[in-house]
């Protein structure tokens, strides 16, 4: 098989320069690689009423929650207030998608279909969360 044999060859329109030797560069990035964040996952909810949903959220402290669609449909996610427990539209999530949102320990999130239809909630923890909305959602 003939290959090149050596630098400033060409062949087939490819060219070979001669450049760097890669091994002698030293890394920019670092020597560890970061681990996940660990998270506690919430507990699904499901309902079929808005009435069955908690009323609102309590005060509670900064954490983060990551949101994951496993239904075969596009959800909505509500952040359900303090005080008179108004609904807040925060996102729309395709099936599969995942959402990293900011958070509180005691807050209430509610799910909904495309016509705002309740299908479940979660009530976020004290750490960091993983809320899977699942694939049997109705």
């Amino acid at each position: 098989m003939g290959g090149l044999r050596g630098p400033g060859k060409e062949r087939a329109g490819i060219r070979i320069v001669k450049g760097l030797d890669l091994s002698k560069l030293t890394s920019v990035f670092p020597t560890e690689v970061e681990k996940p964040k660990s998270r506690v996952p919430l507990k699904w909810v499901s309902v079929t009423s808005r009435g069955e949903a908690p009323l609102r959220s309590e005060n509670g402290i900064n954490c983060e929650i990551l949101f994951e669609n496993k239904s075969k449909r596009p959800v909505k996610l509500f952040w359900i207030s303090y005080g008179k427990g108004e609904l807040k539209f925060y996102a729309r999530l395709a099936p599969g998608a995942i959402r990293k949102q900011n958070s509180y320990s005691k807050n209430a999130w509610l799910v909904t279909d495309d016509d705002d239809q309740p299908l479940g909630y979660f009530v976020v923890k004290q750490d960091d969360s993983r809320a899977v909305i699942p694939a049997s959602a109705p």
